[in-house]
């Protein structure tokens, strides 16, 4: 077996990025942020009202799936065998 070197690539790192700083204005950043969000995004403020909808969207994906897969299913049988 032979050895091979490989030439190992020089890392560049900033340094001057790695620092975390904390907001101390962090709770009115967040409510500039998300007013600017929903302003861009066109959404409601209400997180917990979309949080709901996503989910009755996703389960009616689901069923659609299902019944889309049960049809298909008796077609894929017959092609497979």
């Amino acid at each position: 077996m032979s050895n091979l070197s490989y030439p190992v690539p020089r890392l560049h790192t900033q340094r001057h990025l790695d620092i975390f700083k904390a907001d101390p204005n962090y709770l009115e950043s967040e409510e500039k942020y998300k007013s600017i969000k929903a302003e861009i995004l066109g959404e409601d403020s209400d997180d917990e009202e979309s949080g709901s909808e996503e989910s009755d969207e996703e389960e009616s994906d689901q069923e659609g799936m299902s019944v889309i897969f049960a049809v298909h299913l008796p077609m894929l049988t017959r092609i497979v065998s």
